[in-house]
């Protein structure tokens, strides 16, 4: 990966991978230390193998379970509350929860490496149920070349099918409406350590006024 580039495991447990361009700037918290990459960003989200009706087992509330130790664990009870039971031995979520987050991190990536390539149905864990749940696996397998803006870029061969399980029938039909997006501050000119807190650009007034802070 290029120097100028940052490769950020979990910004603000965000549901996956960013590679951010530290060259540029995307700003939606100001008020962040200029140590943490807030540069335009890809997001990177893993699939994982999820059940199937062919034998592959559960594992997703195990799976989440792990996750929520991960990132909050004041969360699990009432989690814990809404599921009716857990899916780990009680005993070992304890532990746990005593366990550095780091540790639980890499027990969670070899748990699901461990299941990896097994199921024929794949799934983002972290947004499994707003982002419409289950993908086939065979979506993915091959790779196609789009054209766009000029240049072409690889996709999916099962890329029409995955849209439309993410967005519905009509995702080629323009939604006007308000996105994540429209109040964050783009610059592909200057890095974002000018406006965030302490840099030269930083202006209070206009991030009050787009509701960044």
């Amino acid at each position: 990966m290029p120097e100028y580039c940052t490769f950020q495991p979990d910004f603000l447990n965000a549901d996956c991978v960013k590679i951010r361009d530290d060259r540029t700037t995307c700003i939606y918290v100001p008020q962040l230390d200029a140590s943490i990459s807030q540069g335009i960003f890809i997001d990177v989200a893993p699939l994982d193998d999820v059940a199937d009706d062919r034998g592959f087992p559960e594992l997703m509330p195990m799976q989440h379970e792990l996750l929520i130790i991960m990132h909050n664990p004041k969360l699990l009870p009432d989690y814990l509350r809404a599921r009716g039971q857990s899916a780990l031995p009680m005993d070992m979520l304890l532990e746990l929860v005593r366990t550095d987050p780091a540790e639980v991190r890499k027990i969670f990536y070899d748990f699901s490496l461990e299941h990896s390539g097994k199921s024929t149905q794949v799934a983002n864990l972290y947004s499994y149920i707003n982002w419409g749940g289950k993908r086939e696996r065979s979506w993915y397998e091959e790779t196609v070349y789009l054209p766009f803006e000029g240049f072409m870029f690889p996709a999916p061969k099962g890329y029409d099918a995955m849209l439309r399980a993410q967005y519905g029938d009509d995702y080629m039909t323009p939604v006007k409406r308000e996105s994540d997006v429209e109040h964050m501050l783009f610059d592909t000119e200057r890095p974002y350590t000018e406006y965030v807190l302490g840099g030269p650009r930083y202006d209070e007034e206009f991030y009050k006024k787009e509701g960044l802070i």
